[in-house]
């Protein structure tokens, strides 16, 4: 019998070399594991942002384009007479009351206790964020120029609200500001 000195390259591949390969196999596949569920975890997360952001941009849309349009406005709706315009600079109030076009008494206010902004008109109150998706931590109201009592300066209102998404496991902390100028009359 002849024995080429070659034959035991045909023979396959031993047992170290398949351990080393599954081995080297599940590493990578553990890692491209954990790449795709932290991948699916912070699609999830960014959803939820995306919701929360949609949500209050929505509120503050709404609010701009009401009190661009108002007039009389009185900076923190605690202080009588409500009627008459104030003015409040820094440190900021968490509720304002203005005139609407129709002339209806409209008040944007903080609510502690469901952390959210409310919009009261008529004595019917709507929130103005929805708490299932952002919680309001902070709401801060500065107004300038309401106490000048001119139609030819606009008065200047800028609202910040600070909170955070309803993710209970990891929240997504935000802080949104608007400043907004009355129409000229």
């Amino acid at each position: 019998m002849h024995f080429s000195k070659y034959a035991h390259i045909h023979r396959g591949i031993t047992l170290v070399e398949l351990l080393v390969a599954t081995a080297l196999f599940s590493f990578i596949m553990v890692i491209v594991g954990g790449i795709a569920t932290n991948t699916t975890a912070a699609n999830a997360r960014l959803k939820g942002f995306r919701a929360a952001l949609d949500n209050v941009s929505t509120g503050l849309e709404f609010a701009t384009r009401e009190i661009r349009s108002g007039k009389n406005f009185h900076c923190d709706s605690s202080v009588s007479p409500t009627d008459t315009p104030r003015d409040c600079v820094s440190p900021g109030a968490t509720s304002f009351v203005f005139l609407d076009e129709d002339g209806d008494s409209v008040t944007y206010r903080y609510n502690a206790s469901n952390k959210s902004i409310e919009r009261e008109t008529n004595g019917v109150i709507v929130p103005l964020t929805e708490r299932t998706e952002f919680l309001v931590d902070n709401f801060s109201v500065t107004i300038k120029g309401a106490s000048s009592m001119t139609d030819f300066v606009p008065t200047f209102i800028t609202l910040v609200i600070s909170g955070h998404t309803t993710d209970p496991r990891r929240p997504v902390y935000t802080v949104f500001q608007t400043s907004i100028a009355q129409r000229a009359r």
